[in-house]
């Protein structure tokens, strides 16, 4: 992926997808309906290029616009299946082109919608997870006008816009979590009972070693470092740490760098926040590592694992060492933006 078409991040649409892909991954064989949202062209495909290429191996992604002047989604969804290259491979299916309808008028949007609310029988042909990208102006009228369309979804996942000027020099650090006030309060996000049912299931279904499953520890364990960081009390490490682990193993198994070296971060995260400063620089260096490895010196998440590495220089009083971090970080991150 072009350094300039990587999706922006913050900690919300971290954990938004976190959980998309793990809803796709656990939904593979089987009718999902996921309804996804991103107001900026280059940001939605660059989200849409992430999970695809997580998919690879696992799924066969395919691609479809709806139509226009019909913009039926089952339709689409039967024009994208001519396209499948390997029928022994599960299929996900993205469909976007929502967001060019009603720029000339009512009347396409008002079609949609109307199929929409009429699709439910005609989709469950479809033995696979559908994405269907929606503006943000169409989502509050689904359930006033595609109701039962509404009532059967498996999911809504929103993606934030970030632009440059919202994102300051201090917040480059996408895997950094936000602490939350409860498990479940945020409506975008799953307990830590749920995560913890969806793990026993995937390793269940798909083998304790699946990716699905190493994505679900990661998941838990943010979820319990967050916890332990909002002042649950001490105990709430235990747990996030084990998960965080078992994560590492299952990526470096599946030679997963990219989820690796995000786990590896947040795992020296939470000794951080410990004080476990020893134990968390091996992990950001080898975060680093990685990342200038597999992604190239110069690109945006390579300035996050030199972001982070400063911050712990920082929070260790070793500001000469953390400085030159922060200006590589910064250079790289005005090259990719523009200053």
């Amino acid at each position: 992926m072009n350094p300039d078409d990587r999706p922006e991040t913050t900690n919300g649409n971290d954990r938004t997808y976190d959980r998309l892909i793990a809803s796709l991954e656990m939904g593979l064989g089987q009718l999902q309906v996921l309804l996804a949202s991103c107001d900026n062209d280059r940001q939605r495909l660059a989200w849409i290029d992430r999970y695809e290429a997580e998919l690879q191996g696992q799924a066969q992604p395919l691609r479809v616009r709806l139509d226009a002047t019909e913009p039926s989604l089952h339709q689409a969804v039967a024009r994208a299946l001519a396209d499948v290259t390997d029928p022994s491979l599960p299929i996900v299916v993205t469909v976007t082109g929502s967001e060019a309808l009603g720029l000339t008028g009512p009347e396409p949007i008002e079609k949609f919608l109307g199929y929409l609310q009429w699709t439910r029988e005609a989709l469950r042909e479809f033995a696979l997870p559908i994405v269907l990208w929606l503006p943000e102006r169409l989502l509050p009228e689904l359930p006033k006008k595609a109701p039962d369309f509404w009532s059967w979804r498996d999911g809504v996942f929103l993606f934030k816009v970030v632009t440059q000027a919202a994102v300051s020099p201090s917040e480059i650090i996408p895997e950094r979590i936000e602490l939350q006030p409860s498990d479940s309060n945020d409506a975008g996000s799953l307990s830590i009972a749920d995560l913890e049912a969806s793990l026993a299931a995937a390793e269940t279904q798909l083998g304790p070693n699946s990716l699905a499953v190493a994505d679900l520890l990661r998941q838990l364990g943010d979820r319990y470092a967050d916890r332990y960081r909002a002042g649950r009390g001490p105990e709430e490490a235990i747990p996030a740490e084990a998960y965080f682990q078992r994560a590492i193993a299952l990526y470096e198994t599946h030679e997963r760098s990219a989820d690796l070296a995000t786990s590896l971060n947040n795992l020296a995260y939470l000794y951080e926040s410990q004080g476990r400063y020893e134990a968390a620089e091996p992990l950001l260096r080898r975060s680093l590592e990685i990342r200038e490895r597999v992604l190239g010196a110069d690109h945006p998440a390579t300035a996050t694992s030199l972001n982070n590495l400063a911050e712990l220089y920082r929070s260790q009083g070793r500001y000469e060492a953390a400085e030159p971090l922060y200006r590589r970080a910064l250079e790289i991150r005005e090259q990719v933006l523009g200053a």
